[in-house]
C-alpha cells in the first residue's frame, strides 16, 4: 500500500471504465476523484451502461429506458469479476448474483406473407430419414474409430488400411454433416440451447473421452513403456498409441464442430440457411483466424475486411445473413464490409464457445441483470465508492471540498515549467454549471485517468494542441507499454499477448485517436399493455434492415418492477446508416417514425408481436437528440412569419451523444494504449487495446484495469495489480490450435 500522503487521482469520466478506475485505485490507497459532466448523482453515472426512468404514461406510471440492454455473454471475465466485490445492501450477496441466465437464444427470419402463427408445421419423410441416420453419427463415428482400428491392428493388414480407417471417419464425419444441414424443419426461427450455468453434462461416451483429454499424456506413456506386456508386439503397440492420443486430442474439437453445424445449421430457416459447402467453407475460415499466430492476425487480418475474408461477395444471401451482415451487427454495431477479419473470427469464436454443450469448462452463455441497470448495478458501485472515499465531482482547495454538480473537461494542460525529455499533465480546464468560460481545476492531481468516451476524447485533445504536440516531441524518448498489442507483429506467448519489443517508438501517438470511427449502437424500451408470451431469450432479427436485438426484460426483471404493465420489450438499432423498405435510414428520421419503422420490423420477424395492434408507447435512449422541433422554434419567425402552418423545414439529422467505437479495418494501429508518452496520464475506455478488442462493457472495464496497472508500476506500489487476460481458448481445444498456431508462426 502507498505510505505517507496519499496520492491523488483525478479519474475524468463517470462511465464503466471511470467507475472501474475509481473502484481499483480506490482500493489500492489512491485519493481518487472521479468529474463527470452529466452529473454526480448516482442516475447520473454508469455511461452507456446507465438506465433511466423515461415520462410519466398511464396513471403516472414512469416507463423504463436504457441505452441498450445488457448482455453478459460467457467470455466477460473482467467485469464479471468487478461486479463480484459491489456488495448489495441489505442483503449478504454481491451485484453478480443478480445476473440470470437466459435459457435459449432466438434467431428469426423474415416471416413469408400469409404467415398464421400456430399453423402445423410438416416436414417429409424423407427429411426424417435423414435427420434419424444423422443422429447415429456419434456411434458409428467412435465404433470405426476403435472396433476398425482393433480389426486393422489384429488382422496385421497393409499400411493402406491405415490410411483407410483414417479416412473414413472423415469421410462419415462430412457426408453426415451435409445430410444434417439438408433437413428441413419447416420454421421461421431458430431456437439455440444454451447452457444455464455452465455445468450442463454431455453425453456419457462424450463426457469420458473429453476428461481423457486431461490425462491421454500420462496414458500415452504407460503404453509406450510397456508394448510387450499390453499387446506382445511393440510394432502393433504403435497404432493403439496413435488412436489414444488421436481421440484425446481431436475428438474435443471434431465434437465442436459437429455440434455447430448439426445442431445449429439445420435448424436454420429455409430461406436464410447457408449450404453445406458454404457453411464449412465460413467455419474453416474461422477455425484459421482461431488458430493463426499472432502474427498473422495483427499484420495480416487486421487489415482486411471480415467481408472479405470469409468471401461473402463469392456466396449466396442466406451465407451472407448468418455469417456476414446479421451477427456483426447484431454484436459489435458494425458492417462486415468494414470490421477487421481478426475481431470478426475472435469474437464469433467466443460466442460460439459459450454455447457449444461439447466443451466441460464453460461459464453462461448468456446473462442479463434482473432489474434495471442502475437499480441491479450501478447504484450499489457508486454506494460503496462514496461509503470507501471516492468523490464525486468535488474539488479540494485549502482542505476543503467544494462540490460541483457538473464538470464537462474542455482540455488537458501541460505542467510548467515544461520538460521536454519527461512531460506531465499539469491540469485541466472544465465547464461548470452554466458556464460558458472554461475555468482551470483548482487542485492539482499526482495522476489523471482519461476515462471518457472515444469522441470526448477526440474533443479534449482536439483543444489540447500542446499536449499532442509533446507527444510527438518526445517520441524517441517514449517508454515501451507492458500492456497488450503495442507490437504484435513479433514473436511472444499466448498468455502475455502480443509482445512489446524493447523499441522506444512502440506506443502510439494519442492523435491517432482522430482517425477512429464510432457508430451508433442504442435503442428503445417498447411498454405494453398487453403481455406477449416471448421466450425468455434474445431476439436476433436477422432480416431486418435495422439490424434489430430484442429482449422481452419484462420476464426477467419480474412482474412488480414493470407494472403496471404486461411487456418491457428493450431493442438495440445496431445500424442506424441503411434505409429500410418503408423508411430512410433511422439517422435521418423522426424519433417517432423511427419508434413505428422499428416495431414494423419487429412484427415481421416476431410472429407473437403481430397480435399486438398499434404501435406502444416506448422511451428512446437519452443519448438520443432530434434537432427539429428546436430548428422550428428558433427559425419559424424569420423564415414566414406569423403564419407558419404552411412552413416546411429540413429534416435534420439525429444527434447521439454517446457513440461507441467501431472496429475498422487497420484501427488496431490507431488505438491508443493505456500508457501514454506523460508519466501521469493514463487513458481508459472501450476504444483502448485491450483483449477484448471490442466496444463493450468489458472492454471499458478491462481497459481501465490495465489503466491502474500502469499507475502502479510507475508507483512501485505494492498492491496486487489488476487481473488482465486474454480471451479464451477451451482446455479442449488448446493442444490443437497451438500447434496449429506454432506451424503458422514459421510460415508467415
Amino acid at each position: 500500500m502507498v505510505t505517507g500522503r496519499r496520492k491523488t487521482v483525478a479519474v475524468l469520466g463517470g462511465g464503466v471504465a471511470g467507475l472501474t478506475a475509481a473502484h481499483e485505485l480506490n482500493r489500492c490507497g489512491y485519493d481518487v476523484a472521479v468529474f463527470e459532466s452529466t452529473g454526480c448523482r448516482a442516475q447520473d453515472l454508469g455511461g452507456k451502461a446507465r438506465s433511466f426512468t423515461g415520462p410519466t404514461h398511464r396513471a403516472g406510471h414512469p416507463m423504463f429506458g436504457e441505452h441498450g440492454f445488457r448482455f453478459f455473454p460467457g467470455f466477460y471475465s473482467h467485469v464479471i469479476e468487478t461486479m463480484e466485490t459491489i456488495p448489495l445492501p441489505d442483503v449478504e450477496e454481491h451485484v453478480v448474483d443478480n445476473l440470470v441466465s437466459l435459457p435459449t437464444s432466438m434467431f428469426y427470419a423474415r416471416l413469408p406473407d400469409g404467415f398464421q402463427e400456430g399453423a402445423p408445421t410438416t416436414t417429409s419423410p424423407i427429411a426424417r430419414a435423414k435427420a434419424w441416420i444423422s443422429g447415429l453419427g456419434v456411434y458409428v463415428f467412435l465404433g470405426w474409430l476403435i472396433f476398425g482400428c482393433a480389426v486393422v491392428w489384429y488382422r496385421a493388414m497393409p499400411p493402406l488400411a491405415w490410411v483407410l480407417w483414417l479416412a473414413g471417419p472423415i469421410a462419415w464425419f462430412l457426408v453426415r454433416t451435409v445430410v444434417f444441414v439438408s433437413t428441413e424443419p419447416g420454421c421461421t426461427w431458430l431456437a439455440i440451447p444454451l447452457p444455464p450455468d455452465g455445468t450442463t453434462r454431455p453425453h456419457r461416451v462424450q463426457g469420458w473421452l473429453l476428461r481423457l483429454h486431461g490425462w491421454w499424456r500420462y496414458l500415452a506413456v504407460v503404453l509406450a513403456l510397456a508394448p510387450l506386456r499390453v499387446v506382445g508386439d511393440p510394432a502393433r503397440a504403435v497404432p493403439l498409441v496413435l488412436l489414444f492420443i488421436g481421440l484425446a486430442w481431436w475428438y474435443p474439437a471434431l465434437a465442436t464442430v459437429r455440434f455447430l453445424w448439426g445442431s445449429i445449421l439445420h435448424k436454420i430457416p429455409p430461406g436464410v440457411r447457408p449450404g453445406a459447402l458454404e457453411s464449412a467453407a465460413a467455419s474453416l475460415r474461422i477455425a484459421a483466424v482461431i488458430t493463426a499466430s499472432e502474427r498473422r492476425k495483427y499484420s495480416q487480418w487486421e487489415r482486411e475486411s471480415w467481408w472479405s475474408f470469409i468471401g461473402a461477395y463469392r456466396y449466396s444471401r442466406p451465407f451472407q445473413l448468418a455469417f456476414a451482415t446479421g451477427l456483426t451487427r447484431s454484436f459489435v454495431a458494425t458492417r462486415a464490409e468494414r470490421m477487421s477479419a481478426r475481431t470478426g473470427a475472435s469474437i464469433l469464436a467466443q460466442l460460439l464457445y459459450d454455447i457449444s454443450p461439447t466443451l466441460l469448462d464453460r461459464n453462461p452463455a448468456d446473462r442479463v441483470l434482473n432489474g434495471p441497470t442502475h437499480e441491479a448495478w450501478i447504484t450499489p458501485w457508486v454506494r460503496k465508492l462514496r461509503d470507501d472515499g471516492v468523490r464525486f465531482n468535488e474539488f479540494r482547495v485549502n482542505s476543503e471540498l467544494i462540490p460541483v454538480s457538473r464538470v464537462e473537461v474542455t482540455e488537458l494542460c501541460l505542467r510548467e515549467p515544461h520538460d521536454v525529455k519527461a512531460p506531465r499533465v499539469g491540469g485541466f480546464t472544465y465547464l461548470g454549471p452554466g458556464s460558458e468560460i472554461p475555468e482551470l481545476a483548482p487542485e492539482e492531481f499526482d495522476y489523471y485517468v482519461l476515462a471518457v468516451s472515444g469522441t470526448a476524447a477526440q474533443r479534449i485533445l482536439a483543444n489540447s494542441d500542446e499536449l499532442i504536440r509533446a507527444d510527438r516531441d518526445v517520441s524517441d524518448l517514449k517508454p515501451v507499454a507492458e500492456q497488450v498489442g503495442v507490437r504484435p507483429d513479433r514473436r511472444s506467448r499466448i498468455e502475455k499477448g502480443p509482445a512489446c519489443v524493447k523499441n522506444d517508438r512502440d506506443l502510439p501517438y494519442l492523435d491517432g485517436i482522430f482517425s477512429l470511427d464510432f457508430g451508433w449502437m442504442t435503442g428503445l424500451v417498447y411498454h405494453l399493455e398487453q403481455e406477449v408470451e416471448l421466450p425468455k431469450a434474445h431476439l436476433l432479427c436477422l432480416e431486418s434492415e435495422w439490424a434489430l436485438t430484442a429482449i422481452d426484460v419484462g420476464q426477467v426483471w419480474g412482474k412488480r418492477r414493470i407494472s403496471p404493465w404486461q411487456s418491457v420489450i428493450s431493442v438495440n438499432v445496431s445500424d442506424w446508416f441503411s434505409p429500410s423498405a418503408e423508411a430512410l435510414p433511422a439517422r435521418f428520421e423522426s424519433l417517432d417514425n423511427v419508434r413505428k419503422e422499428t416495431w414494423r420490423q419487429l412484427q415481421a420477424h416476431v410472429p407473437e408481436l403481430r397480435r399486438i395492434d398499434g404501435v406502444p408507447p416506448f422511451v428512446p435512449d437519452k443519448a438520443i437528440n432530434d434537432p427539429d422541433p428546436v430548428a422550428l422554434v428558433e427559425r419559424m419567425h424569420h423564415l414566414v412569419g406569423p403564419t407558419s402552418a404552411t412552413a416546411t423545414l429540413e429534416n435534420l439529422a439525429l444527434t447521439n451523444n454517446e457513440t461507441l467505437l467501431v472496429n475498422t479495418v487497420g484501427s488496431w494501429d490507431n488505438r491508443p494504449t493505456a500508457q501514454t508518452a506523460f508519466a501521469n496520464l493514463v487513458i481508459a475506455g472501450d476504444y483502448v487495446r485491450t483483449w477484448t478488442d471490442f466496444a463493450s462493457m468489458e472492454s471499458a472495464n478491462e481497459a481501465a484495469k490495465h489503466a491502474v496497472n500502469v499507475i502502479l508500476a510507475h508507483d512501485e506500489n505494492s498492491a496486487a495489480p489488476c487481473k488482465v487476460q486474454p480471451l479464451k481458448v477451451p482446455r479442449e481445444l488448446k493442444g490443437p490450435v497451438r500447434c496449429v498456431s506454432a506451424l503458422d508462426w514459421c510460415a508467415v
